[in-house]
C-alpha cells in the first residue's frame, strides 16, 4: 500500500531490543517514520503533547502507566491518533487484557515484516483488526466457565456471536470466518469487544473474577 504522506509514529516498548526491532522495521515500511521512541507511557505522552502524531504502537503491559490506561488517556485528547496494541504470549486472561486497551487494532508481538505492512496499513486507513490468536483466548476463556455459567452466558449472546465463537473455537482460519459469517474485518472488531463486555458483565455480576476483569472498561 502506498501512501502519499509520511506518517509519524511513536513507539512505547520497555525492552530495548524489542523496541529496537519494532523502530527498525517500522522505518522500513514506506511512508513511516519513527519520531520517537519510549519505554514508559508518561514520557512518550508528554512527547505527544508537543508533536503532531498520527501513529502509536504501544505494549500493554507497561511499567507505571499501564498500556491500557495509556492507550485511554492518549485516545481521549487525541481522536486521530491511531493505536496499535501489542501483548506477549502468556496466559489467556494476560492475553485478553490487551483488549481493553482503547485501540485501533491488537496483535500478539511476533508478527513478521508483512504482517506489520498490513496492519499498520489498515489501521491508517480507518479500519480495525485484532489478532486470531487473541480471539481465541477470548473464546477459550468463556469456554472454561463452569457448565451452568456457561449456559446462561450463552443466553445473552447474538446469534452471530454465537456462530463467531462456535467457528473460532473450531479452528476456522479468519478469512473463512469472514466469509462464512459474511463480515468485515472490522465486524470482526466489534463482534469481539462486544463479547469482551457481556463477558465482563457477566463475571462480575456473578462473582466469576478472573484476571482479565481486572481492569476497568
Amino acid at each position: 500500500m502506498m501512501f502519499e504522506e509520511m506518517f509519524r509514529v511513536v513507539i512505547i516498548e520497555p525492552d530495548i531490543l524489542t523496541r529496537f526491532t519494532l523502530k527498525k522495521m517500522m522505518e522500513a515500511i514506506e511512508g513511516f517514520q519513527v519520531i520517537g521512541d519510549f519505554e514508559c507511557a508518561e514520557d512518550a505522552i508528554s512527547f505527544i503533547d508537543d508533536n503532531i502524531v498520527n501513529l502509536v504502537i504501544m505494549d500493554v503491559n507497561l511499567p507505571y502507566l499501564n498500556g491500557i490506561e495509556a492507550s485511554n488517556l492518549i485516545k481521549n485528547r487525541y481522536h486521530s491518533v491511531k493505536i496499535v496494541a501489542l501483548t506477549s504470549y502468556g496466559s489467556d486472561s494476560f492475553i485478553i487484557s490487551s483488549l481493553l486497551a482503547d485501540a485501533d487494532a491488537y496483535f500478539i508481538k511476533d508478527l513478521d515484516f508483512n504482517g506489520w505492512k498490513s496492519v499498520v496499513s489498515n489501521v491508517l486507513q480507518g479500519g480495525c483488526d485484532v489478532d486470531l490468536r487473541i480471539q481465541y483466548a477470548l473464546f477459550n476463556c468463556i469456554q472454561t466457565l463452569p457448565k451452568k455459567q456457561l449456559a446462561l452466558f450463552a443466553q445473552n449472546l447474538s446469534f452471530l456471536e454465537s456462530s463467531f465463537i462456535n467457528l473460532g473455537l473450531k479452528g476456522f482460519s479468519k478469512n473463512e470466518i469472514l466469509e462464512s459469517l459474511e463480515f468485515s474485518i472490522n465486524d470482526i472488531y466489534i463482534y469481539v469487544h462486544s463479547i469482551l463486555e457481556k463477558l465482563i458483565d457477566f463475571t462480575r455480576s456473578n462473582n466469576l473474577l478472573p484476571e482479565v476483569v481486572d481492569y476497568e472498561v
